[in-house]
């Protein structure tokens, strides 16, 4: 297909494309599964996407596709996984239409495969310390849950405890929602 533009998605994926008036659609998946990143966010799970003004440029400048929530633990014990589900049963992964263009804000339409996102902390876990806080972050799409959401922490005892939130609590492009710090024990 001859398009007017070059696009760019990071991390490298295949993914279809479609030319639409106000610039194109990109049918691209979210992963629903994650690996933990000590201090930032899983190696490629914040996806970004570029189109260039036309095809002759080869300068790209890429805009963030998501945004991020990052649960603050401290305590004794590890921790195996954390998953986040929106109260409302949103979608918050799976398949889904990317809509980008130049120079505009890239937006998300249509994911419908998975209500939960999960990070996997492996098998051993990651050590809580009990005077300072770890970070665990997890990368959404932009998300109203606006009747809050619920976040569940499992250990590798397969103890877990729930954290739950009942206000609107909005997951921003390119932004990361810091939850206060959570004591787990």
């Amino acid at each position: 297909v001859q398009l007017s533009n070059n696009i760019a998605w990071y991390p490298f994926c295949e993914f279809s494309c479609a030319s639409r008036d106000s610039g194109y659609m990109l049918f691209v998946v979210f992963p629903s599964a994650q690996k933990y990143a000590p201090d930032s966010f899983p190696e490629g799970a914040f996806p970004m996407v570029a189109v260039t003004k036309d095809v002759a440029q080869q300068e790209y400048s890429f805009r963030n596709v998501c945004g991020a929530i990052m649960l603050q633990l401290k305590g004794s014990g590890s921790i195996r996984s954390v998953s986040i589900k929106g109260n409302s049963d949103e979608y918050i992964a799976g398949t889904g239409y990317v809509e980008a263009g130049y120079g505009r804000t890239p937006n998300i339409y249509h994911l419908n495969d998975f209500r939960t996102v999960t990070l996997d902390c492996g098998e051993d876990g990651v050590k809580l310390d009990s005077e300072k806080s770890t970070p665990f972050i997890i990368v959404l799409p932009p998300v109203a849950f606006e009747k809050g959401f619920t976040i569940t922490v499992t250990d590798t005892w397969g103890g877990s405890r729930n954290y739950v939130t009942e206000k609107p609590n909005p997951i921003i492009r390119s932004k990361i929602r810091r939850m206060p710090v959570q004591e787990y024990i």
